[in-house]
């Protein structure tokens, strides 16, 4: 994951972040975001992979996304290890509003954490989003969205 931050940091570098705009933000992101499709699908870690990422400048916004599908078999398997319920009751509890509550946490965490770490630079950039699209290999999971930096609201 720190590789796909990296790549699309380095690319705006040259430019000065803070001299850029959304528009133009997006225009140097498209090459990265090219190259690095090329080499998706991408571990991200045992459970999480990277499938698509996405740079598209509309509206006067450059909207920045990654796209992560999720094993369902594996966060089962930390869920029992954490509580010690089978894979069908932990199932069960993500499909409720309060499972899907808790996942929508846990990612929005993720999401803040990089915020901070990898694109703390794009934040004086006006008119960005970036978004984590989270899926899950099981059908009964309902995806969730993450708002990693969104610098377009006011706009």
């Amino acid at each position: 994951m720190k590789l796909v931050f990296t790549l699309v940091a380095l690319t705006l570098l040259p430019f000065g972040v803070s001299a850029l705009d959304a528009k133009t933000m997006c225009e140097q992101l498209q090459p990265v975001v090219s190259q690095l499709r090329t080499q998706l699908p991408q571990d991200v870690d045992y459970m999480t992979k990277l499938t698509g990422v996405q740079a598209l400048f509309v509206s006067g916004n450059c909207l920045l996304n990654y796209n992560y599908v999720v094993s369902s078999a594996h966060l089962l398997q930390e869920m029992a290890a954490e509580n010690q319920q089978s894979d069908d009751e932990n199932l069960a509890f993500l499909q409720t509003e309060q499972g899907v509550s808790s996942m929508k946490s846990v990612f929005s965490s993720l999401a803040t954490n990089a915020a901070t770490t990898h694109f703390a630079a794009f934040s004086a950039i006006p008119g960005v989003k970036i978004t984590y699209s989270h899926s899950f290999d099981h059908s009964q999971l309902k995806p969730v969205v993450s708002v990693v930096m969104d610098t377009t609201l006011g706009q």
